[in-house]
């Protein structure tokens, strides 16, 4: 969470976000939380759109509910 809160990101921007294989698998991207959280296992891929991924937020409840 602090790195999230550090880099002013939002974890609303981080479920269906779409992005490339490449990115998921560079965790030191310095303002770029998807890798961290897709390696941690808080983010999943949901489907391919074109030839990105499209990431998902499994533990996200409801529209407005808590995340873990």
């Amino acid at each position: 969470m602090d790195f999230l809160k550090a880099n002013d990101y939002s974890l609303a921007t981080l479920d269906g976000a779409v992005v490339s294989q490449s990115t998921l698998s560079d965790i030191y991207q310095d303002n770029n939380p998807i890798p961290l959280f897709y390696q941690t296992g808080y983010l999943t891929i949901k489907d391919l759109v074109g030839g990105a991924l499209r990431a998902w937020l499994p533990q996200r409840r409801g529209t407005t509910g808590s995340y873990m």
